[in-house]
């Protein structure tokens, strides 16, 4: 260490009782051209921008990731739901034929059910509540199904006790 090192560490605590004015400091950053506040507040709004932008990006992505998979999940259930009620109709059509007012029923169940779904495809396609309204829809299919399965058991049945008068009457 040299003796001018030396000499301000031992006498520190003496030196640092005094402040310099405002105006030396002032000088310095003119002399410089440095001006820290300026460039402190620029880095910061920098920063800012910076991370707000990446937030913007990270929810638009998720949001877009979200849309995209709830309109896949959509399309498989209208794909399934599909495919079983065209099964279920297929197997109620002919003992649907021998019970027109059981048929007339069915019709206007579906047909109460088309319009609901109607109007909740609108509700999708304005983008209200995006997960709701999917849930709903689908909702719309198993009742549908369920409404079938139901009607299909009753013509079952219905089928079976004639079946079993009939042996009877022989």
């Amino acid at each position: 260490m040299d003796e001018l090192e030396k000499f301000i560490k031992e006498n520190r605590d003496k030196l640092d009782i005094y402040n310099p004015p405002r105006s030396v400091w002032k000088k310095i950053r003119r002399e410089t051209g440095v001006r820290t506040y300026h460039w402190q507040a620029a880095a910061a709004i920098a920063l800012l921008i910076t991370g707000l932008s990446a937030l913007y990006l990270i929810i638009k992505t998720q949001k877009t990731n979200m849309q995209s998979l709830s309109k896949k999940e959509l399309n498989e259930a209208v794909v399934f739901y599909s495919v079983r009620y065209t099964e279920l109709f297929n197997k109620a059509k002919p003992l649907l034929n021998k019970q027109p007012d059981l048929r007339e029923e069915l019709n206007n169940d579906m047909e109460r059910l088309d319009s609901i779904m109607s109007l909740t495809r609108k509700d999708l396609k304005d983008r209200v509540a995006n997960s709701e309204v999917i849930e709903a829809l689908i909702q719309n299919y198993r009742t549908r199904i369920l409404i079938l399965e139901d009607m299909l058991d009753i013509l079952k049945e219905t089928e079976n006790e004639n079946g079993k008068n009939k042996d009877h009457l022989l």
